[in-house]
């Protein structure tokens, strides 16, 4: 199985996960990869998942048209592998030498077919690991930008979004036509840009309870709970608001002083008043402060009311 360029593809690639981004790179890739520089419109076919089996081993079997090759690839084709497994079977047994098949299914498990994929074929996840670095990743990203984030913008835009790629490089491409000129995204554009994911009622939320202001706590989690109507973005930020504080906690712990271990790159107001929550707030107590937002976590998900659930715990971290 050989292009004209004398590089070799694999009859089958399976695209398993649901990141859209890494789908599209991994997608790319594999169509690059096959056709390399022939016109993906005359060797490139992309299906559904509903397609008839018949429809897919002809396009397969068809030559690709002015092309050394061509690729096929069958979207969200969960219910199809699992209806035409002994069809795919035994195609995959006698591939054709000129076509690869793209399977594009959000989860993929062991089987007869799983281990032939392995044997002459490849998977590739697309799914965001666990243990993924997000800030890391994302500073990656700014940097092909030609743009740097700060560490603690990265973090806060890491817990709103979530494990998506996909959401965050659009947010990170929203930041980076946000600053324009400018090179470093900072924790306050992203209070200002993204809106639709928290807004800024999330960083006026973290300076609230910096200052142990809870009627100012109390306005900015209501304002969240509307503009959002999503508890974890909230809690998101609650638990961006905690680590960022409790680093600076530990050093001072150690008997450095707390003017010391406040973050260089706050706005002075801010960095009198984590100063002042840092004298104030022993370590433990922070160490409290997170074993709550984790019972607050675990409460939403057992079915408590959010709202309430929030409000208490707003509470006992301006307490």
């Amino acid at each position: 199985m050989q292009r004209m360029s004398g590089q070799a593809f694999k009859p089958v690639y399976v695209l398993a996960g649901e990141d859209a981004l890494l789908r599209d790179q991994h997608r790319r890739q594999v169509v690059q990869q096959v056709i390399g520089q022939a016109d993906p419109q005359l060797c490139v076919r992309t299906l559904d998942g509903s397609s008839e089996r018949a429809e897919v081993l002809d396009e397969l079997r068809t030559p690709a048209f002015l092309a050394p090759a061509k690729v096929v690839i069958l979207r969200e084709a969960d219910d199809f592998v699992t209806k035409h497994r002994e069809a795919l079977l035994k195609y995959l047994e006698s591939p054709s030498p000129t076509a690869a098949l793209v399977l594009m299914v959000d989860s993929w498990r062991p089987s007869k077919l799983s281990k032939l994929v392995d044997r002459i074929g490849e998977v590739m996840s697309c799914r965001v690991a666990d243990e993924e670095d997000l800030s890391a990743w994302l500073a990656k990203e700014a940097r092909k930008r030609g743009k740097t984030i700060d560490p603690e913008a990265a973090e806060l835009l890491a817990q709103w979004v979530g494990r998506d790629f996909s959401r965050l490089d659009a947010e990170l491409e929203k930041l980076c036509l946000f600053i324009a000129q400018r090179q470093k995204i900072t924790v306050e554009d992203v209070g200002q840009v993204v809106a639709d994911v928290a807004g800024p009622a999330a960083y006026e939320l973290a300076n609230a309870l910096t200052a142990a202001d809870l009627p100012a706590a109390l306005r900015a989690l209501r304002r969240m709970l509307v503009t959002s109507n999503e508890a974890y973005v909230t809690l998101g930020a609650i638990a961006w608001h905690l680590r960022r504080v409790l680093g600076p906690r530990q050093q001072v712990a150690s008997g450095v002083p707390a003017a010391q271990a406040v973050p260089h790159n706050l706005p002075f107001p801010q960095k009198q008043a984590m100063g002042r929550l840092l004298q104030r707030r022993s370590l433990e107590r922070m160490q409290a402060d997170l074993r709550a937002t984790l019972a607050a976590d675990l409460a939403i998900k057992s079915g408590g009311d959010p709202a309430a659930v929030l409000e208490g715990l707003v509470v006992t971290l301006c307490s």
